[in-house]
């Protein structure tokens, strides 16, 4: 079952909306009473359902499709009340009412059904656009947001655009009060009501960035980077952006501490490829010719980055030292240690090179192109990538052990203990190992899922294409 929307009006009177895809529930409509998720009967199973608002327990409505349903008196089961077939041949996709006699429900083609708890009529505005969300904060103060970016607003007797609309798409809108309000779509497409006008929004995700790398040295002090130089950091409430200096793309963060922490990637044409962060800003440490992708450390003494053309990199605590180019110049995508004597690299190619404390020794091992590597100990080692460039299948591989393959490549992994293990992927991918077996769980996006970091089994941070972050707290 595919959800789309959700309402609630306390702890126990939670519903949320969707696509029936499996047949199992048999429904469409989820019922949360505090404890349990439960399936509804609806009489309409063939509805994908994307809206649904409620003015108490028993007066809930959901729509969809050319559908709308009722919660019955009985607050188990849903049915069409009388007097809708108003809206049979346009996609209805959003619900909201002031009360139980004040309800409205937005679709395409600019139409607009309204109820007064009995009957129901027709309204559409001008221009007929694809009307995507709606939101009040009176009977007569409620706003519209469509597809084309137009956003409408009801004065208690007419719908009337607004001239500060915009050009990009608008999904979804909800406010704190009158003059509160904010409006959301597509490309990051972000507006906010201060009470006198629609003005662009700013915020630190753009989705055109995408996000490669997230560490932390705790719940309140976590990194994550990306594309165009982007760095962003969590307080513990919110994201924030961090001038970088650079607008290559950055791959790898880790730290030693919340104020020593490292950030590798493309160099750019000034050739500036490692950063770090001195607790107050970032700013460029040394200038390499070849692109770094990972970085990983022991301690702040003991420090490693690799990159493209066999280049490996070692902090002292003082300096970086530019370690001899390993045989064939394989692309190194990834590294992971136990402690300053024991670190494994990995990339593209047969190779998977193991430090000792003075080298590199190299064993052949099979052909993959390897994303991530992590592990608990010298016998608990895992890498995860792909059997082609990055692209699927992809496979998963433990330190002298087996190889396995899996539908879609894999392009990070971390772990909290040898029965709690996550791997990350293309198209939104996201397995879990439980001491035995691999199993997929939903990640809820099919933006590709570029990093993962967490503090403990709680909280561990997701990271991806389009500006993706994802949160696992249960």
């Amino acid at each position: 079952m595919n959800l789309y929307g959700v309402w609630g009006l306390d702890a126990t009177h939670v519903w949320a909306v969707g696509v029936n895809t499996d047949l199992v529930p048999d429904s469409n409509i989820l019922r949360w009473d505090g404890s349990t998720w439960s399936p509804q009967p609806t009489d309409r199973l063939d509805a994908t359902l994307t809206g649904i608002w409620g003015a108490d327990a028993t007066h809930v409505w959901a729509v969809g499709g050319n559908a709308i349903l009722t919660l019955q008196p009985d607050e188990k089961t849903w049915s069409t009340p009388p007097g809708t077939m108003l809206g049979v041949g346009v996609r209805l996709n959003d619900v909201w009412g002031s009360d139980s006699s004040h309800i409205w429900v937005v679709g395409d083609a600019g139409i607009i059904l309204t109820s007064d708890g009995k009957t129901w009529k027709t309204q559409y505005v001008n221009p007929p656009s694809a009307l995507l969300g709606i939101w009040g904060a009176a009977m007569n103060q409620v706003w519209a947001v469509a597809k084309d970016g137009n956003i409408q607003k009801w004065d208690g007797r007419n719908w009337l655009p607004r001239p500060d609309s915009t050009v990009g798409e608008l999904r979804s809108i909800w406010g704190g009060d009158a003059n509160n309000i904010w409006a959301v779509g597509a490309a990051g497409n972000m507006r906010h009501w201060d009470g006198k006008a629609w003005e662009a929004a700013s915020y630190s995700v753009s989705s055109a960035s995408d996000l490669s790398g997230v560490w932390g040295s705790d719940a309140s002090n976590t990194w994550t980077v990306g594309s165009n130089g982007l760095i962003l950091s969590w307080d513990g409430t919110n994201w924030l952006s961090k001038r970088s200096g650079t607008v290559g793309q950055l791959k790898g963060v880790w730290g030693s501490d919340k104020n020593n922490v490292w950030a590798v990637g493309m160099a750019d044409t000034s050739g500036r490829a490692l950063l770090r962060w001195d607790g107050a800003e970032w700013s460029t440490q040394n200038v390499f010719s070849s692109s770094l992708n990972a970085i990983w450390g022991a301690n702040e003494r003991n420090v490693w980055a690799v990159g493209d053309n066999g280049t490996t990199l070692k902090w002292d605590g003082t300096n970086w030292q530019s370690l001899a180019p390993l045989s064939g110049k394989p692309k190194l995508t990834c590294i992971w240690g136990t402690d300053a004597n024991t670190v494994w690299a990995r990339g593209t190619g047969t190779q998977v090179l193991q430090w000792n404390g003075s080298g590199w020794p190299v064993p052949a091992i099979e052909v993959n192109s390897w994303a991530g590597i992590w592990g608990r100990d010298v016998n608990n080692v895992w890498s995860v990538g792909s059997q082609q460039d990055f692209i699927e299948p992809g496979v998963i591989s433990k330190w002298n052990g087996p190889t396995q393959g899996v539908p879609s490549a894999l392009y990070g992994i971390w772990g909290t203990d040898t029965n709690s293990i996550w791997a990350i992927g293309q198209r939104g991918k996201l397995l879990k190992w439980y001491g035995s077996k691999w199993s997929d769980r939903a990640s809820g996006t099919t933006n590709a899922l570029n990093g993962i970091w967490g503090t403990d089994a709680k909280n561990i941070w997701f990271v991806g294409d389009k500006g993706t972050i994802l949160r696992y707290a249960p």
